[in-house]
């Protein structure tokens, strides 16, 4: 298996249909393991890091603030977190957004989650994990993208992860700085994706 390659600026996802920078030090996690056909995972070997870009059906139930309690929600189920708290939830403004079409619906949570990593069990082995998740709900196409960075904050000692997060622990400030460069990037250049 040839080693994964660092991304350098601006990468095609989707098949080169939607764009958007990734941090030089994330690599993509389709390179070593099976992504499902809606998802773009990026990970940072070095810190345990990953940025994830989901397209997914729009949630009818929820508008507002809802569509990202109800996304983040589904993330912590998804990652069988112990925990789940939510810091902020606000709108973006269509300069943080300036690639996304007026009727988009850019919404940007920051929030924590107690998680462990594959089977492993025990407070001994569960990280804590910042949560920056935007949903940006696209109307006309009834999807909403969904893009969330996991910045482990502190490792079990236990975990997996210890050896590689441990020594280089994450920065929120930092990680949002670069979640947003994210946000910022994102285009959509083929809209037949969503057919």
């Amino acid at each position: 298996m040839a080693t994964p390659t660092p991304t350098t600026t601006i990468t095609p996802l989707f098949g080169g249909a939607i764009t958007a920078y990734i941090p030089p030090a994330f690599v993509d996690s389709s390179d070593f393991r099976k992504i499902p056909d809606n998802q773009e995972v990026y990970v940072d070997v070095a810190t345990d890091q990953s940025i994830i870009i989901e397209l997914l059906q729009m949630v009818e139930e929820a508008e507002g603030e809802g569509v990202a309690r109800y996304h983040f929600q589904q993330l912590g189920e998804d990652n069988d977190a112990a925990d789940t708290q939510i810091t902020s939830i606000v709108t973006l403004s269509p300069a943080e957004v300036p690639n996304m079409p007026p009727t988009a619906i850019p919404i940007l949570l920051t929030g924590t989650q107690s998680i462990t990593k594959f089977n492993e069990s025990g407070s001994e082995a569960t990280n804590f994990v910042g949560i920056l998740l935007a949903v940006i709900r696209l109307p006309q196409v009834t999807t909403d993208m969904v893009i969330s960075y996991n910045l482990p904050l502190a490792i079990g000692p236990q975990s997996s992860s210890r050896v590689i997060a441990a020594a280089r622990p994450a920065s929120p400030e930092a990680g949002l700085e670069e979640f947003k460069r994210v946000l910022a990037s994102l285009l959509i250049k083929d809209w037949g994706l969503f057919q």
